[in-house]
């Protein structure tokens, strides 16, 4: 074999590595799209869902006097919404596949990590609203506003379930960034 023939050889051998990366991240591009669609749906009950739900709590509040579901009720009306709409916003926002190549592929892909980065930091902000939900639950508690049994349950509840929002978005955005990294290096090989 000659030098000339080893180059080939090799040469081909990443070729088809590349190829296989490419397809996989194509692959993993699809699924999310189809995931995405649904989400935006998800998205956008979530903004009505966060209305009405909110109006029927506060509501509740108001005819049995209790603080503790006004202040939830408010907080799921007031927060709950523009946190949806801006999670559907970053999903339809991203630019539509209209490409076949490989170098289309892996942009598409770097767009879609953007949106995922946008997502994760909204999902940290839920986070924080449940803290301060649970905040503002104790100091009602303290000022005599809130008088419930069920109090410390509650917001076990919602302080557990910001803890895991915040250690999932981290989860999930160590695999966006790895996915961008390795969309950007495939990239690069094209140029």
């Amino acid at each position: 074999m000659t030098d000339e023939d080893d180059f080939l050889t090799e040469a081909r051998r990443n070729w088809r590595a590349q190829d296989s990366e490419v397809e996989a991240v194509s692959e993993r591009l699809k699924l999310s799209t189809r995931f995405g669609r649904w989400m935006a749906l998800n998205d956008l009950a979530g903004v009505v869902l966060g209305v009405v739900a909110g109006a029927v709590i506060i509501w509740m509040g108001v005819t049995r006097g209790e603080a503790a579901m006004l202040l939830a009720g408010a907080v799921l009306m007031l927060v709950l919404p523009p946190l949806c709409w801006q999670a559907w916003r970053a999903r339809v926002e991203e630019p539509k596949w209209d490409v076949e190549t490989s170098e289309g592929v892996l942009r598409q892909m770097l767009a879609r990590t953007e949106v995922g980065l946008r997502l994760m930091s909204l999902a940290r902000w839920q986070g924080v609203v449940l803290l301060v939900l649970v905040a503002a639950l104790w100091i009602g508690v303290a000022a005599g506003w809130v008088e419930d049994r069920r109090m410390v349950l509650i917001t076990a509840a919602y302080g557990v379930t910001a803890v895991g929002v915040f250690l999932w978005a981290w989860w999930r955005e160590r695999g966006i960034r790895r996915e961008r990294e390795r969309c950007e290096r495939l990239l690069a090989e094209f140029r």
